[in-house]
């Protein structure tokens, strides 16, 4: 009898022995399990953090892209104003230059017409001059101032 209850102690004792590692093991994999759970969740929160920390950085750089490029059109713009206005006054001026030709050239032909003008009068005199002293010298020569035909002229 003795060895019964010592058998049945010893299974007793394997039994509850057996249930304490049982119950160890579920506590290892409970907590096994509960730990991976929260590295899957840490690794999907580092994996979302990464990804806004990207997107961030993709809508700065997008940010910035667009400011310079909005910088560089403004630019531009400036330039082509700045551009514009030298062109506009240097159409100005050749305008200016041209009509200041074409007035000194018809200055010119109003001044060279007054000269023909003078030159024709001037000519004029000359020959009313000319004339009048013609008419002078000869009615001023008498009869014997004229050469005879048959004498030669001294």
């Amino acid at each position: 009898m003795y060895e019964v209850a010592h058998r049945l102690r010893g299974t007793e004792g394997l039994r509850q022995w057996q249930e304490e590692q049982e119950r160890k093991v579920r506590a290892l994999s409970e907590m096994a399990s509960e730990q991976l759970k929260r590295f899957d969740e840490l690794k999907e929160l580092k994996l979302h953090k990464e990804f806004q920390d990207l997107q961030e950085v993709m809508e700065k750089s997008t940010r910035e892209a667009l400011g310079h490029q909005e910088k560089l059109k403004a630019e531009h713009r400036h330039r082509a104003k700045i551009l514009n206005l030298k062109l506009r006054e240097a159409e100005q001026q050749r305008v200016k230059q041209a009509e200041q030709e074409q007035l000194r050239k018809e200055e010119g032909q109003v001044r060279l017409r007054n000269l023909y003008t003078l030159q024709e009068e001037v000519l004029q005199l000359n020959q009313q001059l000319d004339a009048s002293n013609q008419h002078k010298e000869s009615a001023e020569c008498r009869p014997g101032c004229l050469p005879d035909p048959g004498q030669p002229a001294v």
